[in-house]
């Protein structure tokens, strides 16, 4: 929705840098800077302000004093509610790990994960909802019999699904499985006798075909270690070799506009050839030796993000080609560390295993989820935002953050209508009661509508009255 402003004068000493903010003046986005001949001044409130019927506008002068002067606002058209007006009712959330979820073209969210129920109702390691309400036309009957790691949505809203299940809804399907949008078995996808080992990742090309990665020396009966290519009907596409493949696993692929894809997992090598947890692959498999990573990193790589043509990989490394890097880093496209992009001390937890699991970029910052409890020596419990140069975005408030249970780490962050969706294994957010998944505004508040613990009702105790003699 477009929300244009126009500020008709301002006193004070120019020029004056124009900001919108939460109504309590934090949170504050930069609009530009403009002096008095400027007025009157127009411009579009951007997201996520623009569907908000509270905000402020702040000019601040040449000597650095925030002033007053006189604007107003027209919306076009009449805003509605915004999706944090509301409270998202989980009814106690998942009771274990969710693993993955993908928004599909209805703004509906699929989780995957090793959880049996949901909200109260058995719902076996797959789930689709809207506005954090089960949809009940997403029939998954008795569900899968183990993990779902991965979710991928195609353009048809068909969903590839792959993990270590052997069944769905008394089915077998074993590691992958392609569903219709009603939760029914796709039968034009045939993956045979499917994959021997742990499916963790599945990724779309624009062309249709599917690129599986994960820790498997077999599918279908026949030898493709790590990663494969699939036609969409589920054969295999041999113009894409592997050769002897991967080590070990492969948890992540990106891929890149021109065909070239990276891949990052816990290997050491890849058809025989060092390649210490990222590489970067032609379309035909081969590897790309434009992208060199010297001795790679020195632990394991999770996941990544290409931005303007540079790179942003998360892990649980401490050394990038013999260089310091804590957790994570931004390369350039041949491989080459991007210095413009600071980390400072990274990521760190007291325990000493530190694993960040997922980067994502809106509104030109960086989301980062993971097993952490500090970035660059500042607090940070699983959930941080950062700006383009590495430095902290303190304009999103997770307060405590995350509170984690079990001994598994993996953690998840997707948008959904502007609202941050964070899942995997944890039990808190901000000192509240979340069970796994937690709906965040763009400013970090929680969501969630607040778990009500019915009051006990005290039994009646019931004295005989004594008979009279």
């Amino acid at each position: 929705m477009e929300v244009q402003c126009t500020i008709n004068n301002i006193t004070g000493q120019t020029p004056f840098d124009i900001y919108v903010c939460q109504t309590d003046g934090t949170g504050c986005f930069y609009i530009s800077t403009i002096n008095n001949s400027s007025f009157p001044y127009v411009f579009n409130i951007p997201a996520p302000f623009n569907t908000s019927p509270n905000y402020m506008i702040k000019a601040i002068d040449a000597n650095n004093c925030v002033i007053s002067g006189s604007s107003a606002v027209q919306f076009f058209p009449t805003p509605t509610p915004t999706p944090w007006n509301f409270c998202y009712d989980t009814n106690g959330g998942f009771n274990n790990q969710a693993e993955v979820a993908k928004e599909d073209l209805e703004g509906r969210i699929i989780f995957g994960g090793l959880f049996t129920t949901y909200s109260g109702q058995s719902v076996n390691r797959i789930v689709r909802t809207k506005d954090a309400v089960i949809d009940d036309s997403f029939n998954t009957g008795s569900g899968f019999d183990s993990d779902v790691n991965e979710i991928e949505i195609q353009p048809n809203s068909k969903i590839l699904v792959g993990g270590n299940f052997t069944s769905y809804n008394g089915n077998p399907v074993t590691r992958i499985v392609r569903l219709n949008t009603d939760g029914s078995i796709d039968n034009t996808f045939n993956s045979g006798t499917g994959f021997n080992g742990t499916v963790w990742v599945i990724k779309l090309q624009p062309d249709g075909k599917i690129l599986v990665g994960g820790l498997f020396t077999q599918y279908n009966g026949n030898f493709y270690t790590g990663l494969i290519r699939l036609n969409s009907n589920g054969t295999v596409d041999n113009t894409f070799s592997v050769g002897t493949g991967f080590d070990n696993n492969v948890f992540d692929i990106i891929l890149q506009d021109d065909g070239k894809k990276y891949i990052f997992g816990s290997f050491n090598s890849y058809d025989g050839n060092t390649h210490n947890h990222i590489v970067r692959l032609n379309d035909d498999g081969s590897v790309d030796n434009t992208f060199t990573t010297g001795t790679g990193f020195n632990g394991t790589t999770y996941s990544g993000l290409i931005d303007e043509g540079k790179l942003l990989v998360a892990g649980s490394y401490f050394e990038y080609n013999g260089q310091t890097a804590r957790q994570i880093i931004r390369l350039n496209s041949d491989g080459t560390i991007d210095n413009t992009f600071n980390s400072g001390n990274g990521f760190s937890r007291v325990s000493g295993l530190c694993f960040t699991s997922t980067i994502l970029k809106d509104s030109g910052k960086y989301f980062v989820v993971g097993d952490f409890d500090a970035y660059d020596l500042t607090s940070a419990n699983g959930l941080i935002r950062l700006n383009n140069d590495g430095s902290i975005d303190n304009t999103f408030n997770t307060g405590t953050g995350l509170s984690f249970s079990g001994t598994s780490f993996n953690i998840g962050l997707i948008m959904n209508s502007s609202i941050h969706v964070v899942y995997g294994q944890f039990t808190q957010y901000n000192g509240y009661e979340v069970n796994d998944v937690a709906y965040l505004s763009p400013f970090g508040a929680l969501l969630n509508c607040p778990k009500i613990t019915p009051t006990p009702t005290a039994t009646p105790t019931y004295t005989p009255t004594p008979s009279s003699t």
